[in-house]
């Protein structure tokens, strides 16, 4: 696997804790493996590091936002279909 090292970036973990300053994340393959202070997380050798200063580390984020209803359907299968059936 390839390692990943994510450094110098301020960390919001999604937890609602204080973020954290010049933090790190190492990431195997697509495992992160390791997170902490910059000093506390070190790569291994061939590593691709990402510098992330002035930037901000966060967890994947999913986009929810979404309208169901408003589906493109051919006028005639809208017309006929109840409107409590498109949710």
């Amino acid at each position: 696997m390839a390692y990943t090292l994510i450094t110098n970036g301020t960390l919001i973990n999604g937890k609602g804790n204080e973020p954290v300053q010049k933090a790190a994340v190492l990431i195997n393959g697509n495992k992160i493996e390791q997170v902490g202070a910059v000093e506390d997380v070190q790569a291994p050798e061939g590593a691709n590091i990402i510098d992330a200063e002035g930037k901000y580390i966060l967890p994947g984020l999913i986009d929810t936002h979404v309208h169901m209803a408003m589906e493109l359907k051919s006028i005639q299968d809208t017309i006929l279909t109840p409107f409590s059936y498109r949710f």
